[in-house]
């Protein structure tokens, strides 16, 4: 083993040992983490205070390159709110849009044209779920015209509208 001669040389031979056993040091830092869970609490939040704009330009870049999961999760803190059970994830939406061609089947248009939306075909607000058999993909306008209409649009173009629990065409 070759001898350290000072600080600095003792530091660059850590950091060398810390960058070639980085599964090491990972799991060595989460079993110290859960161990010291105030200790480590104390730690972030003096962090964060002291690095407010780092912290504050790390979450802009992060939403920004996530914005799909930023949406996924406003759409189901929605529904939390107003008390509707079930959820679905981001690759079952993509199915769905994927079922329906990428294509609002009110309108006709396709995606890259507007953007697909999720509407509830049940509103949330009438005790309609947040499962995905009860969204289908409207653009905007045709989601907002919609409103709290119960309406289901089939991928093959087929229209059905609910009242009080009867179907007509």
């Amino acid at each position: 083993m070759t001898q350290i001669r000072n600080k600095t040389d003792y530091n660059l031979t850590k950091k060398e040992w810390r960058d070639s056993n980085k599964e090491k040091v990972k799991e060595s830092r989460k079993k110290w983490a859960v161990k010291n869970k105030e200790k480590r609490n104390i730690i972030t939040k003096r962090w964060s205070e002291k690095n407010r704009e780092k912290r504050k330009e790390y979450f802009k870049k992060w939403r920004l390159d996530n914005l799909e999961k930023c949406r996924q999760y406003s759409r189901n803190r929605r529904a939390r709110i107003y008390e509707a059970f079930g959820s679905h994830i981001i690759g079952d939406w993509e199915t769905l849009k994927a079922q329906y061609n990428w294509t609002c089947p009110a309108c006709g248009k396709s995606e890259p044209e507007i953007q697909l939306t999720e509407d509830h075909i049940i509103p949330l607000v009438k005790g309609g779920s947040n499962n995905i058999e009860n969204i289908q993909p409207l653009c905007k306008n045709c989601n907002s015209r919609k409103y709290t209409k119960i309406i289901t649009y089939s991928p093959n173009g087929e229209i059905n509208l609910i009242y009080n629990g009867e179907k007509e065409k």
